[in-house]
């Protein structure tokens, strides 16, 4: 990589880059690209200051010559970044004209997950009258899906009951009362990454017992590059 910027020729853009960014008030230029967790590279030149975008403010030669060194960047650190899996990451082309450095900094994203269990007493004469019904059907257990995130979630509307190898479509009641358990126990549970679990509605013993599993995603540094320019 520091090869790359011993090209004179790539010395002397960087030179006319800084100074037209010095001109226009705007202390870096920079560009993104970033890995999911299935390994897809999701890549566009669309280089930003801190004025915003840098189409208006760049002369279109020094465009053409950002969008493929970019690119000749992106395809020389893809074989060096963390992603997949349990993994994300984006990774910042920079220049700044602060210190003359071009850096190269990948923030990696890991998704990870805290659960936690509870059980849940059932205070409404619906609810019970609903157990005592499927109780006589043989029906012991019914356990119902959830998934939240992005600022939106929902219960699954139909329940699964190993018992009778069957599905149970869940009463309004029952809804109303499950998505209470989250707000008043896990608020937020709808949230950026979200949650996800099980609710079991316990025929038998007249309870409902949730498994629930927060999803979390941390941050971390990946890999690093920079060069000192000296002109």
């Amino acid at each position: 990589m520091k090869e790359l910027f011993k090209n004179p020729e790539l010395v002397k853009k960087f030179k006319l880059l800084h100074y037209i960014l010095l001109s226009n008030g705007m202390i870096y230029v920079e560009n993104d690209i970033y890995i999911g967790h299935d390994g897809d590279i999701d890549y566009y030149f669309n280089p930003y200051t801190n004025k915003g975008s840098a189409t208006p403010v760049l002369p279109n030669s020094m465009l053409d010559f950002l969008d493929p060194f970019f690119e000749t960047l992106k395809d020389n650190v893809l074989d060096l970044l963390e992603s997949g899996g349990d993994q994300r990451g984006r990774v910042t082309f920079k220049y700044s004209t602060y210190n003359k450095k071009f850096t190269i900094d990948e923030t990696v994203f890991t998704m990870d997950f805290e659960s936690s269990v509870g059980e849940f007493e059932v205070d409404k004469k619906e609810l019970l009258e609903d157990m005592t019904k499927w109780r006589e059907e043989r029906i012991m257990e019914i356990k119902i899906d959830f998934n939240g995130s992005g600022d939106s979630g929902y219960i699954d509307e139909i329940g699964y009951c190993k018992d009778s190898n069957g599905r149970v479509d869940i009463p309004a009641v029952w809804e109303d009362k499950l998505y209470n358990i989250l707000e008043n126990n896990h608020g937020g549970w709808e949230i950026n990454e979200g949650s996800e679990g099980t609710f079991t509605i316990n025929n038998a013993e007249e309870k409902i017992e949730l498994d629930f599993r927060m999803n979390v995603e941390t941050e971390s540094t990946g890999y690093e590059f920079e060069h000192q320019f000296e002109f």
